[in-house]
Formats: C-alpha cells, sequence, structure tokens
C-alpha cells in the first residue's frame, strides 16, 4: 500500500511557506500589488505606492542661561495626519496614509504654514520639565526640507525655545509615545564633549535629569551597551527588510550547514569592518549608492540561488563585498543617532551585536521551520528553496529600480 502521507503533507506545508514567503514580499515592497495589475507604471511611480520609511526625530538642544533652545528635526507630515510612530514602520501601513500622501504632497511654504497654525498641539505632547517646574515652549521657526523627492520622507526643522523657571538645575525632556523615538542630544559650546548629554529616548520615555552647568552623570557601560545592542536588533527585526532578506537570500543557497556558515561568517566580518570605519569617519560611500547597491546584492544572491548553488570563490568575494555594503547601510542608521565620544567603542559593539543577533534569530527560526526535517525532503527544492529564492530577487531587482531612478 502507498503511503501518501508524507507527499501530500509536504505540498501542503510548501505552500503555507511559500504563501508566508510571498506576504512578506508585499510587506516589505510596496507597489508590487499594483504592478501585477493592469497599469504597471503608474503603479510603481506614484508616491503613495512607494515606501515612506518612519524614522526617529532628532532634538538638538542648548541651554544659555534660563533659556533652552531646541532644534527638532522631525516627519511633519507624521505629526499632522496623527499617525503613531509606534505601531507602523510605514506610514504606507497605517489607517491614515491617504492623508499623509496628501500632507506630503503640499509644498514647502503650506506645510510650514499647516505646523505652524498646529504648534500647540504638538506643544501639548512634549514633555519639558525642570526640577522646579513645567516649561512652556514656544515656537521660533519652522522650516522644510526641499527638493526632497515625493515618494520620500522630508524633515520639518522646528525651533523651539522655553524660559527655565528661576532656581532651575536640571532639565527633564522627552514627548508623546505617538510620535516615537526621539534622539536628544546636548550641544552646549561652553562644555566637552564628554559632558553632553546624549540618548535614545523611545516614544513616551523622559531623559534622565540633565544638569545646566557642569558634566552630566555618565551611564554605565552596561547601559550603554544594552541601549546600542537594542538599537542594532531593532534595525534588523523588524525595521531591516532589505537586511532580512539579504540573510535569507543566504539561507537558501544549500541545504547544509557547512555553506551556510561560511557565507553568514563572511558577511559577518565584511560589514563589522565598514559599520567601524564609517563610524569613525574614517570612510564615507554616497547614501544614494550605498541603498542601491544593497539591494542589487539582494536580486544578486536570490539569482545566484537558482543558477549556480555551489559555494565557490566567486560567491564568496561577492558576499563580501556586499557585506562591506551592508555595513556601510548600519552606519548610516547610527550617524543619525550618533555615538558617545568617550564610550565610542562600547556602543559601536553593542550596535553590532544587536545586528548579529537579529539576523541568528532569522537563522534560527528558518533552522527550527525548516531544517529538522524539510530541507532533506525530495519537494524542498522545488517547493520552497527556489520559489523562495525568486521572490527574493524579485523583491531585490524592485528596489533596485526604485532607488535607482525614483529616489
Amino acid at each position: 500500500m502507498i503511503n501518501y502521507s508524507k507527499p501530500v503533507l509536504g505540498w501542503i506545508y510548501s505552500r503555507v511557506f511559500f504563501a508566508c514567503l510571498a506576504s512578506l514580499a508585499l510587506w516589505v515592497v510596496p507597489g508590487v500589488m499594483s504592478g501585477v495589475m493592469p497599469g504597471v507604471m503608474p503603479g510603481v511611480m506614484s508616491s503613495a505606492a512607494l515606501a515612506h520609511e518612519i524614522r526617529p526625530a532628532i532634538a538638538d538642544f542648548a541651554i544659555d542661561g534660563d533659556q533652552l533652545e531646541m532644534r527638532l528635526e522631525m516627519n511633519g507630515e507624521l505629526f499632522l495626519a496623527d499617525i503613531d510612530a509606534t505601531a507602523f514602520a510605514d506610514t504606507d501601513e497605517a489607517p491614515e496614509a491617504d492623508l499623509y500622501d496628501r500632507l506630503r504632497a503640499l509644498n514647502e511654504t503650506d506645510l510650514a504654514d499647516r505646523l505652524a497654525a498646529d504648534f500647540d498641539q504638538l506643544a501639548d505632547l512634549l514633555i519639558w520639565q525642570s526640577d522646579t517646574g513645567q516649561l512652556v515652549p514656544s515656537l521660533v521657526s519652522v522650516t522644510i526640507e526641499s527638493d526632497v523627492p515625493a515618494q520620500l520622507p522630508r524633515l520639518s526643522s522646528l525651533v523651539i525655545r522655553a524660559s527655565l523657571p528661576p532656581a532651575s538645575r536640571s532639565v527633564q525632556l522627552g514627548w508623546d509615545r505617538r510620535l516615537g523615538a526621539l534622539v536628544l542630544r546636548q550641544t552646549n559650546a561652553s562644555l566637552p564633549a564628554d559632558q553632553l548629554y546624549t540618548g535614545w529616548l523611545e516614544g513616551g520615555e523622559i531623559s534622565p535629569p540633565i544638569t545646566l552647568s557642569g558634566p552630566q552623570e555618565k551611564p554605565r557601560i552596561s547601559q550603554i551597551m544594552a541601549e546600542y545592542l537594542k538599537l542594532g536588533f531593532v534595525h534588523i527585526l523588524p525595521r531591516g527588510a532589505d537586511h532580512i532578506l539579504f540573510v535569507l537570500g543566504l539561507f537558501f543557497f544549500a541545504t547544509l550547514w557547512r555553506p551556510l556558515i561560511w557565507q553568514i561568517s563572511l558577511f559577518t566580518l565584511a560589514h563589522s569592518l565598514t559599520l567601524g570605519l564609517a563610524a569613525a569617519g574614517l570612510v564615507r560611500f554616497p547614501a544614494g549608492l550605498t541603498e542601491a547597491l544593497i539591494a542589487a546584492s539582494i536580486a544578486w544572491v536570490g539569482l545566484e540561488n537558482i543558477w549556480r548553488p555551489r559555494l565557490g570563490p566567486l560567491r564568496l568575494w561577492v558576499i563580501g563585498g556586499f557585506g562591506l555594503l551592508h555595513g556601510m547601510g548600519f552606519a548610516s542608521v547610527l550617524a543619525e543617532i550618533g555615538l558617545p565620544d568617550d564610550r565610542f567603542l562600547i556602543a559601536l559593539a553593542g550596535f553590532n551585536i544587536g545586528v548579529e543577533l537579529g539576523q541568528l534569530v532569522i537563522v534560527g527560526t528558518l533552522w527550527l521551520l525548516l531544517g529538522f526535517w524539510a530541507m532533506h525532503q525530495p519537494w524542498y527544492e522545488r517547493g520552497i528553496r527556489l520559489p523562495a529564492s525568486l521572490l527574493i530577487s524579485l523583491a531585490g531587482l524592485y528596489w533596485l529600480v526604485e532607488r535607482s531612478f525614483f529616489a
């Protein structure tokens, strides 16, 4: 009697996995659905169809006498559309996406006017307090980043000022949870760099007391390590869709552990090298070109999985080269956040470890799903590995076109 259970189970398993991977592709490649419908190019070129990634705001502040002044660089449209930045990685995912796109279509003057008119609402979301009382923020000026392609987010720069209550010795700063993460940096020219406050605040989190004069209390080494480790991990999961797909491409190269270990190790060494060099300011590479080449790397590994699934010198050289590019991509994130001068290596190591942990979670999860038995089944090659590699390469090609011609 023929046992049909294993082939049938394998067919079901492969179809479920394929559906999950297809969902991932549709998540990381906005506009694919419009691409398979009539009118492909309008769907691809529509600004609403392209990603508006939600990034942390950056607040540089200085204290001069009894005045606190902050330059807040944020996504103004995100605030005006009332999108919960902690709930979504991209504005296209939010229910308010249409409103966001209409606001994004405003010219710089109109957007600045809207932000100025709604500043009282923003002020209510700011958490500014001293040890002697609440601060009352007032708007000084609004400027909008110009000449930004419509499919990309643009920065709104707000200069905000507040008077400190008499006898204040410290301040604490933050903002409402819905506004998302905030990079807070003190810029007093009168203080040495190692005495200034720099911190990453999650939405709703408030800074520790920042003294008005003299050195700040330095955070513990373990505290810095944990903070930057978290940043590195989050940059991969869930925000690093392109890095996730590259690692998936490495995983689907072969069914054996040894080729996977060789590839992951080489990729890790390469991106760690350029991450460190770029973070130290020793190398520079155009951000737009870096992002386009990262997309090309994703397409390459997916296609090579299909036409040449053998681990040779060329594959290793290519992975090493692409690892250098991904390191530059990681460094661009650190450039926004900043690294503490007196704890540079600790913060850099924490971020890199977080990135590696994110990669290990991806590989480990796939191994738990497929490694015990599915990878050695006769249907794995055609049912999972090849379709997965094809989807990965298509996502990379889509990003390559988007980042090369529409960014």
